[in-house]
């Protein structure tokens, strides 16, 4: 091979091995920019299922009606005597009844003033409840300095069934005037002790004048001081 040939064919391969580096360059430039022009890929997000509509709609709770203030139910009272049936008077006093005839007589209590009757109350134990026209306790007096209307609550333990009334009107408007409630009459409950004495002295009373009980309308009597404490004094006995 002679030198010329040698050179051209040397030039030749040198021609055709640049022109493979320049197509494999190429390659790479090209898909260099496809990676480049390819969007970056977001990991995919897994969305919970969309909420079950129900065409049907759901029914609103009832609204409850607010609870009534439930009267209080009074307690058994102690039963001393068979059980009087009572009626109102506008006078001073107690004024009870019954039809039975084996029973203790009426005991009419009668007394001076409202402050009278107070200060027998707070030294004996008894309570002074307010009547409305139901019949129903709705309220009771507090003996302070001037007398309230408080919550009447029902408790009437170991307080005489025999149940004493005196008129709405005994303790003036401004007593009537605290409560809510249309007002009949005032009750007077006593301690079923203190009422067992009274009884005893009742009976006494009606023992001393010769009388049977069934001959006898009622016994009147007033509470009188007696040192720290009131006694009842049988004032008279009135007969049918």
């Amino acid at each position: 091979m002679s030198k010329t040939s040698f050179i051209v064919g040397l030039t030749v391969s040198l021609l055709i091995h640049g022109v493979l580096l320049l197509q494999g360059q190429r390659k790479k430039e090209i898909a260099y920019k496809k990676v480049r022009q390819e969007p970056k890929r977001v990991a995919n997000l897994i969305l919970p299922p969309p909420p079950v509509v129900n065409d049907i709609p759901k029914e609103k709770p009832k609204e409850q009606p607010p609870e009534q203030n439930r009267e209080p139910a009074v307690e058994e009272l102690k039963k001393v005597v068979n059980p009087p049936e009572t009626k109102v008077t506008e006078e001073l006093g107690d004024f009870s009844e019954t039809e039975s005839d084996d029973y203790v007589p009426e005991l009419r209590l009668v007394w001076d003033n409202p402050e009278q009757l107070i200060q027998v109350a707070k030294a004996l134990g008894m309570r002074i409840l307010l009547i409305d026209t139901s019949n129903k306790p709705v309220g009771e007096l507090l003996f302070d300095k001037d007398l309230l209307v408080k919550e009447f609550k029902g408790r009437l333990t170991n307080f005489s069934n025999r149940v004493r009334t005196i008129s709405a009107k005994f303790f003036g408007p401004e007593v009537l005037h605290q409560s809510d409630e249309s007002i009949k009459c005032f009750w007077i409950v006593v301690p079923a002790s203190v009422d067992q004495v009274w009884i005893t002295l009742q009976k006494q009373a009606i023992k001393s004048k010769g009388t049977s009980y069934s001959e006898v309308s009622y016994v009147e009597a007033r509470i009188a001081p007696n040192g720290d404490s009131y006694e009842l004094v049988v004032t008279k006995v009135v007969t049918l």
